[in-house]
């Protein structure tokens, strides 16, 4: 029979914030031991490698701990923080006796093993070295503090607090093989158990972590996360809590039916499986052999349903493509060129921006075809003067700035893309393309997010020249309250010819009415830079959201929600091409007017929100945005917005 080993609590489960708050303080006391220990797990079984004997000898077997006849047992949640500095979470029987406490499913292979501690206080005290069992006949299991002081064993202290039912410690928790010497299958720290209290509510996204391609003949393994909390952070019920497998078959999505003529320990079909439900074979939480051929799916997906409270809640279906996205082999260069087409999803209006495009031998790499996703490549294949990019091809995962909204992309799903190519002139051209997405937790499929025609390729001359002056657009408050610029700056010269992006930057100011321009300041703490910076080039965006640019268009939140001494903000261009260095003016808006305080009576009579397809959306929605603004005077602006 195959065993799963090691498949301790710390099992990489998806949780809420309950233990994110223990994250922004110092540095992990695992730091310490993987310093003093020199390696990470560095006794931890590989996941080829689980049903194998291990080469040398643990040390002698101790007594397990057995609870007194009767114990009347809580369940709760564990959450904590692993070696690799991911979230953890695991279900936890934990019951009273005096001031004796006992706890059981530490180690999920040993369910019925059970350690001991002592409280005394507000502290509870479990003593390392607790022998939990055998795994598999061969693995010998303890449980284990550790001092990276004295790179020795330590008992766990946990705090108890009595009104919120929580336990909470900042020790090293370890999974050991030995109850003398550091020598740990698994370590975490942060840890808080949580009792479970019944209640309804939506469960948190599960999370699929990768799909375990065994060396040794053994059937692929999908290893996901199912969250033990709710979307408000409150741990759930395990026995309230079932899944399902998703497949998404040319952007079809449907549950996955584990089959009793593939999956041999199964009594019958089943498609919805019980949190805690095994085969002791094939199926385990967070854990399953993948019997079937799934190599034609586009992706594979799971989702949670919770059934506490008296009602049933669906998480959304947390996704992983199963398809590599291209990308730019070492030591290959991109050359920036422009793209010029024609958005058939807005009445076929010319767009214009910048591209990379590589040549290695017949293959040729292009990024920038996503609007949205600059950073994804395409590879295609040059057969004379024809490339032909493949259909259906996955782009890569792009994480919306400043939030965790993942997207994944695709190009063009019906049919492969041909380009002309002229090799003289470095000119492409081809009839259209499109870029479709779809959410991370999308049940509904593929939307078109990029619909070109007419499309052409042109490269980019070197030049010193005078770059094209930038506008300010719109001086502006969010739903936050933050204050945010959006503003163009055009990788053009004066002449209406295009320069090179990499080349390109710009500068903004602001002037409180003395008539004197101040540089404004990107801090570093604020923007996420590694140094304070006054000049941003041109392509820079944010990790946090607070930098971001579609082309020309460029949105900054500002660092201040003081801008009452402002009269004046504005844009200068800076271009450093050809070996020279040239700078336009600055241009300026005025700050009350952008915000709707107009000195001759014109202000905002209201806004109007659309999302890129033209719905009408609400104040609420995030990511890219068409924004109406009708004046007092019947005059409109539109502009986009990046929320």
């Amino acid at each position: 029979m195959k065993k799963r080993l090691l498949t301790c609590v710390i099992a990489m489960l998806s949780v809420m914030a309950f233990a994110q708050n223990h994250l922004t303080e110092n540095v992990s006391p695992l730091a310490g031991m993987v310093k003093n220990l020199g390696s990470v797990n560095k006794n931890s079984v590989s996941q080829e490698s689980q049903s194998m004997p291990r080469t040398h000898a643990p040390h002698k077997a101790g007594t397990v701990v057995v609870p007194p006849a009767g114990l009347k047992c809580d369940e709760y949640v564990l959450f904590a923080i692993d070696i690799d500095d991911k979230k953890a979470s695991g279900v936890l029987s934990l019951g009273f006796d005096g001031n004796d406490i006992y706890v059981s499913g530490v180690c999920k292979e040993l369910p019925n093993a059970w350690i001991k501690g002592t409280r005394n206080g507000d502290k509870i005290t479990f003593a390392s070295g607790q022998y939990l069992g055998k795994v598999g006949g061969v693995l010998e299991m303890y449980f284990a503090g550790y001092d990276s002081n004295t790179n020795k064993l330590s008992d766990v202290v946990f705090d108890y607090d009595v009104a919120a039912n929580t336990i909470t410690s900042k020790q090293v928790v370890m999974i050991n093989d030995n109850d003398k010497n550091p020598s740990f299958y698994y370590a975490y720290t942060y840890t808080s158990l949580l009792k479970v209290t019944e209640r309804a509510g939506t469960p948190a996204t599960p999370q699929i972590d990768k799909i375990f391609l065994s060396k040794i003949g053994a059937a692929p393994r999908l290893m996901f996360t199912i969250p033990l909390v709710d979307t408000n952070g409150n741990a759930m019920k395990s026995s309230k809590i079932t899944y399902k497998i998703y497949s998404d078959i040319h952007h079809t999505m449907a549950p996955v039916t584990f089959h009793k003529s593939e999956y041999v320990k199964l009594e019958e079909d089943i498609t919805e499986i019980p949190y805690d439900y095994t085969d002791n074979k094939n199926i385990y939480t967070g854990d399953i052999d993948l019997l079937m051929d799934y190599t034609k799916w586009n992706r594979i997906g799971v989702k949670v349903t919770y059934n506490g409270g008296g009602e049933s809640h669906d998480s959304a279906i947390g996704w992983f493509s199963l398809a590599d996205a291209d990308t730019l082999p070492a030591g290959v260069k991109s050359v920036e060129y422009i793209l010029n087409v024609e958005d058939a999803n807005y009445d076929n209006d010319p767009e214009t921006r910048i591209i990379k495009v590589a040549i290695d031998g017949d293959n040729v790499y292009m990024s920038g075809l996503a609007s949205r996703f600059p950073e994804g490549w395409i590879k295609g294949k040059k057969t004379g003067d024809k490339i032909v990019f493949p259909a259906d091809k996955y782009m890569g995962e792009f994480i919306v700035p400043g939030s965790k909204e993942v997207q994944h992309y695709y190009f063009n799903p019906a049919a492969d893309v041909e380009f002309l190519f002229n090799e003289e002139e470095q000119h492409y051209t081809a009839d259209a393309y499109t870029i479709y997405y779809a959410d991370e937790t999308s049940e509904t499929g593929l939307s078109n997010f990029d619909n070109y025609e007419d499309v052409e390729v042109l490269p980019i001359e070197d030049m010193a020249a005078v770059p094209e002056q930038p506008e300010m657009n719109s001086f502006e408050k969010n739903w936050r309250g933050d204050y945010f610029v959006t503003f163009d700056v055009y990788a053009k010269n004066k002449e209406g010819e295009y320069i090179m992006p990499s080349k390109l930057s710009y500068q903004l100011f602001f002037d409180k009415g003395d008539g004197v321009a101040t540089p404004y300041v990107f801090t570093s703490s604020f923007y996420g830079l590694k140094s304070d910076m006054t000049t941003i080039p041109y392509n820079l965006t944010t990790d946090n959201g607070t930098i971001s640019n579609e082309g020309d268009y460029h949105t900054v939140i500002l660092n201040t929600r003081d801008v009452a001494s402002w009269t004046r903000f504005g844009v200068k261009s800076i271009y450093n091409g050809g070996g020279e260095t040239y700078e336009t003016p600055t241009h300026w808006i005025d700050v009350n007017k952008s915000l709707g305080i107009d000195e001759v009576g014109v202000t905002v009579a209201n806004t109007v929100l659309y999302d890129i397809q033209g719905r009408r959306v609400d104040d609420n929605t995030k990511g890219l945005l068409i924004k109406k603004i009708n004046m007092t005077d019947g005059s409109v602006k539109t502009m986009r917005i990046m929320k």
